[in-house]
């Protein structure tokens, strides 16, 4: 009787699927994979534990199961410059959206 591995779930005939994007499964044997939680992102396949997924940069947030650093966005009051760190807005300014890139 065989068993997916951990970074896997199911088993379609002798093979197990890799859990996609997004997600992670630390546990042998599973039938589906779990979401990386809000705040966090996973670009890789058939990860095996919840550090696979990576946090997005202070002052930002991402829904659960996001799969890219891009589906990180500021929080409120701040905004991106080019690069994924989120910066202040200055007060008296408006950042546009609040979250978006300036």
């Amino acid at each position: 009787n065989c068993t997916s591995n951990k970074g896997f779930f199911g088993m379609e005939g002798p093979v197990a699927i890799p859990c996609p994007f997004g997600t992670y499964q630390s546990t042998q044997g599973a039938s589906n994979c779990l979401l990386c939680a809000a705040g966090k992102f996973s670009s890789a396949f058939a990860v095996s534990s919840i550090s696979g997924c990576q946090m997005c940069a202070a002052n930002s947030n991402s829904p659960a199961g996001s799969s890219f650093v891009s589906n990180c966005t500021c929080d409120p009051g701040y905004f991106k410059k080019s690069n994924a760190e989120c910066h202040l807005c200055l007060e008296g300014s408006w950042c546009k959206d609040d979250t978006k890139t300036l």
